[in-house]
C-alpha cells in the first residue's frame, strides 16, 4: 500500500510559497520525482510524463498569490523547466479558456 503524503508537514513551506513564489522551489523537489514517476507509470511515454510534471507545477505555481509577479525566466527557474515550456504551457491554457468561454455564450 503506498503511504499517503503528510500534507500538514508540508504547511509551512505551502505558505511560505504563497508568500514568496521563490519558496515553492522546495515543494517542487520534493515531489517532483514522485509526481514524474506517477505521470511515467500512467503514460508509459517520458516525454508525455515530463510535460504533464511541468504541467502539474506549473498549475500549483499558478494557484499561488504572487505568481503574476514573476517572469517567465523565473518560473521557469523555480520549476526547472525552459522558458519555452512556460509559454507555451500557458498559451495552451489560455486557448483552453478562450474557447470553453466561447463555448457557454455571454452571461445572462
Amino acid at each position: 500500500m503506498a503511504a499517503l503524503v503528510n500534507l500538514d508537514a508540508d504547511r509551512t513551506a505551502v505558505e511560505a510559497a504563497r508568500r514568496d513564489p521563490r519558496a515553492f522551489e522546495a515543494l517542487y523537489r520534493k515531489y517532483v520525482a514522485q509526481v514524474y514517476n506517477f505521470a511515467l507509470y500512467e503514460l508509459r511515454d517520458p516525454h508525455a510524463a515530463e510535460d504533464l510534471t511541468a504541467q502539474v507545477f506549473l498549475r500549483a505555481l499558478g494557484g499561488l498569490r504572487h505568481f503574476h509577479e514573476l517572469s517567465y525566466q523565473q518560473m521557469g527557474e523555480v520549476i526547472g523547466v525552459p522558458v519555452k515550456t512556460i509559454k507555451s504551457r500557458l498559451f495552451e491554457a489560455r486557448s483552453k479558456l478562450r474557447q470553453r468561454l466561447l463555448r457557454q455564450g455571454p452571461a445572462s
